[in-house]
């Protein structure tokens, strides 16, 4: 039963697969294990899941089971197909060359052999072994596409440019009728010959290059090539098949645009060798030579001490001398350099020079801020806890944040957990090789920390934006990196001051290479909201205005992604609006910020028109009043509808925003108070409000024993009633129920000022029952509604300047009503909607 089970999954996996669902593929996997199953390794290769599968057969190989010949060879095959997949060339060359004399290989007329070779020779040639390339393709079946390909590439990278014509032309012949069946099928099924089809191209269009550089040369050829690849799905399997042959002439060094790509798709891929080996080849030589060649952090840093009572001098001598240790331990102090620190924060040393600027690095100061020791100039705070002066970057909006006095130290102390710590000295590792130097370093330290070296590439990434990095277009992109990082580091520990300050100098810095970054203004405000919902009541108070102008800012940078921000921006402001500070921070943002965006979260805003607290209801009743100056069609509605509430709080507070509104735009409001009293008139008529409030009476009376509230739910009505119809519909349904509706209200009356009877209420109930049973029937017949009969004075309106309801938009033209339809659909659901 247990291996028909296994059988039975395994048919699955391949169905799924051959459907291409690798989704419902890897569910049947999980499925499996639910019914206690053992994997099979076959499973992990029809999923994709190479490292899965070569450490099964790892510990196959390393088991009694594989020391039989038959196994021992499977077991191998099955590690040379891993290795190949996830580019492991080196060790599938050496695996192949220790299997290469097994005899097994030649059992099964050669398939075995043959398969090998196949697997072999593209380990060689991603390795330029080019003579063990030859061996191996020799050993291959002579009738297949790879031979023929394989052949091709060698007789290309020989210069024999016509042999290698002639070895392509066989390999399209032989590819020609598989790819013509596949496409019968599906694209996706011959996606993989596809494939097979543009390399063949491109090794015709690398003879052409060989053949004649003037007439095709290299930087056309990269720049096509580019754009077909960026058209290409964007897996490493497909890349690594079309750049092996664009290696030929485009080697990593001689590409890194494109190569840096495939190293970044390789490591979310779990290729972490591969795309370790491109970044070498980009680099030009071992990374940890790179490394020693840059320079280290310096020795001193300025450091304040905390000005907050909930930070004591004990406690921040200890952050510091942890913070010195750390430093030691990554080579980022020298041991002197660190014993000073510790000594200082030992005995509680401030030096006098904080807050001042640090001195700039040799060969000018770059956009970064001259690699600063300490956080950017706008994130520091003076004695008194202001800003000071000249230190806010030209055109920010609406101004960047700074830290508190209590955060602004322990940034300074925290810095060194990640890059915040030490001062400035020449770079002693020479002059910087440009972008795409910084592009492979960078894609480095990325892999160093996907491959788990976590603290080493916190440490090295931190020299990298201080100093390498420092003046360039990877300035802001590495310290909101290491910012992500230092967060990332102890996202399984309750949050602090102290690690909320230490990210916040990093993405500080971020802001200040690229104050024009939403990315980094994005991620300043985040760790500020998520330390306001994180930390206790009193040190979450000092991160509230800093979160509010971040907000503001990565919302003016990036209005495509605006949403989201605004509705955490939303929260702030309500519920820390009531702090002067805090008022103020929203008050010069929203002069800052355009007011088509408030748009978005127009609902929100209007639920708290009459909110209790004096500070929020003023800045939203300021704030609704200039978006209603700039666009009345977009408020118009939800004004107006809150202007009908029977909260009085709130209905004063839309009218009182609507009369703004009508200084400029009087017959727009006029128009917006008609069409929505006259929809809802239209959208439940009188039957259907008696209906449902006798039905909830009902429920009072009868199931609550409540007469007072069943008294208090027929009220309303009653005294709508008494004010006589206005629509012909209204007056057919008087003239229809008004007489049972008036004698049960005049029963309840009677109990109500006499000697509350009993009898009464009975004799009112069936009445009421009575009519509530005629009702019934008639709106379960009820399909369309006439408006000359329900709303004739919508049905006379006509060229309004009024927007159709739901489709205004601040940068589209306003779509105004025409007319009204003669007749509403009734959609026989519960709610009974009009269409």
């Amino acid at each position: 039963e247990a291996t028909a089970t296994a059988a039975d999954i395994e048919s699955l996996i391949s169905i799924n697969n051959q459907l291409q669902l690798p989704e419902a593929a890897a569910g049947v996997l999980a499925f499996s294990r639910d019914l206690g199953v053992e994997p099979r390794v076959s499973w992990y290769e029809k999923l994709g899941r190479w490292s899965d599968a070569l450490a099964a057969y790892d510990r196959m190989s390393q088991s009694a089971e594989g020391g039989a010949a038959g196994g021992s060879i499977a077991v191998r095959l099955g590690s040379m197909r891993c290795l190949h997949a996830l580019g492991e060339w080196r060790r599938l060359c050496q695996l192949a060359s220790e299997a290469w004399l097994d005899p097994a290989l030649d059992a099964s007329g050669g398939e075995l052999r043959a398969e090998a070779a196949r697997l072999a020779a593209g380990g060689a040639w991603n390795l330029q072994q080019w003579g063990s390339m030859a061996r191996y393709v020799a050993a291959m079946r002579p009738d297949t596409v790879e031979t023929a390909f394989f052949k091709a590439v060698m007789a290309t990278h020989d210069a024999r440019l016509s042999e290698a014509r002639a070895h392509i032309i066989a390999a399209q012949q032989l590819l020609q009728s598989e790819l013509t069946a596949l496409v019968g099928e599906s694209y996706h099924r011959a996606y993989r010959a596809t494939v097979q089809v543009q390399q063949l191209a491109e090794l015709e269009e690398i003879l052409l290059h060989k053949a004649d550089p003037e007439a095709m040369p290299l930087p056309l050829l990269l720049s096509v090539w580019r754009g077909r690849l960026l058209q290409a799905e964007r897996s490493a399997d497909v890349w690594q098949e079309i750049l092996s042959v664009r290696a030929l002439v485009a080697p990593p060094a001689r590409d890194p645009q494109t190569w840096l790509k495939f190293s970044n798709l390789c490591r979310k891929s779990g290729r972490g060798a591969l795309g370790h080996k491109i970044l070498s080849e980009i680099l030009g030589e071992d990374w940890d030579a790179h490394w020693e060649r840059m320079p280290r952090q310096a020795a001193h840093a300025s450091v304040t001490q905390p000005t907050s009572p909930d930070h004591s001098p004990s406690t921040t001598a200890s952050f510091l001398a942890g913070g010195a240790a750390l430093l030691r331990s990554t080579g980022e102090m020298t041991s002197s350099a660190a014993a000073a620190a510790a000594a200082a924060a030992s005995a509680h040393v401030v030096h006098a020079d904080s807050a001042s600027p640090p001195p700039s690095r040799g060969g000018g100061a770059g956009a970064c801020g001259s690699g600063r020791a300490s956080p950017p100039a706008y994130l520091r705070a003076s004695s008194d806890g202001t800003l000071p002066t000249g230190t806010l970057p030209v055109g920010t909006l609406p101004g960047p944040p700074r830290l508190p006095p209590s955060i602004d130290g322990l940034s300074r102390a925290g810095g060194g957990l990640g890059g915040g710590l030490g001062g400035d000295r020449a770079y002693a590792g020479g002059t910087v090789d440009g972008a795409q130097r910084h592009a492979g370093t960078y894609g480095y330290l990325k892999q160093m920390w996907a491959d788990g070296s976590r603290e080493e590439a916190i440490a090295r990434l931190a020299t990298f934006a201080r100093y390498e990095a420092a003046g360039t277009a990877f300035a802001a992109k590495a310290w909101r990196r290491l910012g992500g990082w230092q967060r990332a580091v102890g996202e399984d520990q309750p949050f602090s001051v102290e690690r909320a300050a230490t990210v916040l100098a990093s993405l500080g810095n971020a802001t200040d290479a690229s104050p024009h970054s939403y990315k980094a203004w994005h991620a300043w405000a985040m760790v500020s909201f998520e330390a306001v919902q994180q930390l206790p009541p009193s040190d979450a108070a000092e991160f509230v205005v800093p979160a509010v102008r971040g907000f503001f800012r990565s919302i003016a940078l990036g209005r495509e992604a605006a949403l989201q921000d605004l509705l955490r921006l939303l929260t702030l402001w309500f519920t820390h609006g009531h702090r002067a500070d805090v008022e103020a921070a929203v008050q010069a943002g929203c002069d800052d910020i355009s007011a088509d965006l408030w748009l978005l979260v127009t609902p929100q805003i209007i639920a708290r028109i009459h909110a209790p607290n004096p500070f929020v209801r003023r800045s939203v009743n300021r704030l609704l009043a200039e978006v209603a100056r700039t666009h009345p069609q977009g408020l118009i509605y939800p004004l107006t509808v809150a202007s009908k509430s029977l909260l009085l709080p709130r209905r004063t507070a839309a009218l009182r925003v609507l009369t703004e509104v009508r200084k400029a735009n009087d017959t727009l409001v006029e128009q917006a108070a008609l069409v929505s009293t006259e929809l809802i008139r239209c959208s439940i008529l009188w039957h259907e409000v008696w209906h449902a409030a006798l039905e909830e009476a009902s429920r009072l009376y009868f199931q609550a024993s409540d007469v007072d509230g069943m008294l208090a739910a027929l009220a309303p009505l009653h005294a709508q009633i008494s004010r006589g119809p206005v629509t012909t519909e209204e007056n057919d349904f008087l003239r229809t129920y008004g007489a049972e509706l008036r004698a049960a209200h005049e029963h309840c009356e009677r109990y109500r000022l006499g000697g509350r009877s009993r009898q009464e209420l009975q004799s009112a109930w069936e009445l009421y029952s009575t009519v509530f049973g005629w009702l019934t029937k008639q709106i379960g017949r009820m399909t369309s509604i006439e408006l000359a009969h329900a709303s004739p004075r919508l049905l006379q309106a006509r060229d309004l300047e009024l927007a159709v309801p739901g489709t205004y938009e601040a940068t589209a033209p306003v779509v105004r009503i025409g007319s009204f339809a003669r007749s509403m659909s009734v959609i026989g659901s519960k709610q009974r909607p009009r269409k």
